[in-house]
C-alpha cells in the first residue's frame, strides 16, 4: 500500500452550454399564440389585448414615478454640493488670497 502525502488534484471539467434568448421571438411566439385562440368579439381577450399593447408602448411602468423620485433628489443632491462648493470657494479666495499675495512680496 501506497502512502500519498499530497493529493494531485485531477483536472476539471468545463462543460459550457451556450443558451440563446430572443425576447422578441418569444414575444411574437406569444402573441401569434394569443390571437389564434381568441376570437375578436370575445371581450375578455379584448381587454387583455389592450393592456398588453399599453404595458409594450410604454403606457404603464408601474416603477418609473419612484425612480424619476429618485432621479430628481440625486440631482438635487448634486446641485446643493456644487453650489456649497462655490460659496466656500470664493469665501476663502476671499479671506486667504490677500494674505499669500502679501507673503509673496
Amino acid at each position: 500500500m501506497a502512502l500519498k502525502f499530497f493529493k494531485i488534484p485531477k483536472h476539471q471539467r468545463f462543460d459550457y452550454k451556450p443558451r440563446f434568448w430572443d425576447a422578441d421571438k418569444e414575444d411574437l411566439e406569444k402573441r401569434m399564440k394569443a390571437s389564434g385562440n381568441s376570437k375578436e368579439t370575445d371581450a375578455e381577450a379584448m381587454k387583455a389585448r389592450i393592456s398588453s399593447r399599453l404595458r409594450s408602448r410604454g403606457g404603464y411602468h408601474p416603477g418609473k414615478r419612484d425612480q424619476s423620485k429618485q432621479l430628481f433628489r440625486s440631482n438635487m443632491i448634486l446641485l446643493a454640493s456644487v453650489v456649497i462648493l462655490v460659496i466656500l470657494s470664493f469665501i476663502i479666495i476671499q479671506v486667504y488670497l490677500p494674505k499669500i499675495l502679501q507673503m509673496f512680496k
